[in-house]
């Protein structure tokens, strides 16, 4: 018989004790209380013996906890000890277990209305966290508890920071114990530490938790767009961007995005419609941007490329000024058209005036010099379907955007393409005038090539 600081007693089962779980740094039992003070099923949650440094991150777990009992969003300690050899805290049992056993893949596939009400109820948990100056850095299905009445709260905060505390820092080093392939690529895999973590870095496991939770995969280094809606695939998508500034940059960002693309998928009945409705406007204001964007998100594959044949050249020219557009998904799109097309040499079927509006299109967004607001790898796809769909056309279009690169990044992504076997004898490089380029990189590289074809 083992009984813990002389009150709780571990509960046996066929001779061993019952254990509930098991993480890095402790074991969870099913306990119960001599004192009979709880009148539920209870756990202990008690540290492993072998380091001093799990001792050290078990107590600052329990005080983390404790610091967040006022809300009802996070998993609340009924009982601790943190002045005997082995700390340990008392929790209540929860019988449903976690988000990803109680809402499994296909039942949240199957149900939108409830895969926003999961999500966002995550969101919110891990949002009050983040409001009490805390991260908790070890974000993943299995850390999400559901109740007897449904409701969803973070638990195991084993891996948290306070940056209130003095022994917490944003660059701390340690052993961490969490799982692959939910960890951000601020983390390294090689000494095993967090460096410069932020709010960005809880955004990153959120949304590597959405993915494994919508497709079963327990590691999700990699995420497979075939898997998962295309709406839901931009939301992940961003929120696990390898550069944080690419990411999310608040939770309140996030969960907006989220609540209103679904509300355009549950609550539109025929969003094509609507949204080539939308494209007769011959000027279009931020709203009815921010709209169209909405629509195009929630179709099908099939149904995007039928909007993006309608879709105005000021789509874009708004688009470009307006932070909450992402036109990466528009391009992705577009990019599959070009590849689709180029491999069946299938150009013919687009009337004069598509292909017009494309190019024009993707000028408007490579030639954005007046903001910050498109980044460089934005108007690299660009220019890259702006290139590749003038060589295939037997035209070059594009030589005065050629010119006007002043970005030395951009620059270097079209020697790139000049430089590959579909691009490097097209004969239309011999038209770009080398003077009138603004990088050094396209100068050298126009100089070159038409000295060697000359």
């Amino acid at each position: 018989m083992l009984i813990v600081d002389d009150r709780f007693k571990v509960l046996e089962k066929d001779g061993e004790y019952r254990k509930c779980g098991e993480g890095g740094m402790g074991n969870v039992y099913f306990v119960e209380d001599l004192q009979n003070e709880f009148n539920f099923e209870i756990v202990l949650k008690i540290t492993k013996p072998d380091k001093l440094e799990y001792i050290d991150r078990f107590k600052k777990e329990i005080k983390i906890m404790n610091k967040l009992s006022e809300s009802t969003k996070i998993v609340k300690i009924l009982y601790s000890n943190l002045d005997i050899g082995k700390p340990y805290y008392v929790m209540k049992y929860f019988k449903n277990a976690s988000v990803s056993k109680f809402f499994t893949s296909m039942r949240l596939k199957d149900d939108l209305a409830l895969q926003e009400k999961v999500f966002i109820e995550m969101i919110d948990g891990i949002q009050e966290i983040h409001s009490q100056s805390k991260y908790h850095r070890d974000i993943k299905p299995e850390n999400f508890l559901v109740d007897d009445e449904k409701n969803i709260l973070v638990s195991d905060f084993g891996l948290a920071v306070d940056l209130n505390s003095d022994s917490s820092r944003l660059t701390q080093t340690g052993e961490a114990y969490g799982s692959n392939g939910f960890y951000p690529p601020e983390f390294n895999t090689d000494s095993k530490t967090f460096k410069y973590f932020d709010v960005r870095s809880d955004i990153y496991m959120l949304g590597k938790t959405f993915y494994s939770m919508l497709t079963a995969d327990t590691k999700p280094t990699d995420l497979d767009r075939s898997k998962v809606d295309d709406f839901i695939y931009h939301i992940i998508k961003k929120s696990c961007e390898v550069k944080k500034e690419d990411r999310y940059q608040d939770l309140e960002e996030l969960k907006r995005d989220l609540k209103k693309l679904f509300d355009y998928k549950l609550n539109i009945d025929d969003p094509l419609a609507k949204g080539e409705m939308l494209c007769q406007e011959q000027y279009l204001n931020n709203s009815q941007v921010e709209n169209l964007f909405n629509i195009f998100m929630v179709l099908s594959n099939l149904e995007k490329k039928e909007l993006l044949k309608e879709l105005p050249v000021s789509f874009f020219q708004v688009a470009i000024t307006y932070k909450k557009i992402d036109l990466n998904p528009i391009l992705e799109t577009f990019k599959e058209i070009v590849e689709i097309d180029n491999a069946l040499n299938n150009w013919g079927v687009y009337p004069n005036k598509f292909m017009d509006k494309f190019r024009e299109s993707m000028k408007v967004i490579i030639e954005d010099n007046h903001n910050n607001v498109v980044n460089t790898q934005t108007k690299a796809l660009a220019l890259h379907l702006l290139v590749q769909i003038s060589a295939h056309r037997g035209e070059w279009a594009c030589q005065r955007v050629i010119q006007s690169i002043n970005d030395e990044q951009l620059g270097e992504e079209f020697v790139g393409m000049a430089l590959t076997k579909e691009l490097s004898g097209n004969k239309c490089i011999n038209e770009i005038e080398a003077s009138q380029c603004k990088t050094t990189s396209i100068k050298k590289f126009i100089r070159g090539y038409q000295n060697k074809n000359s």
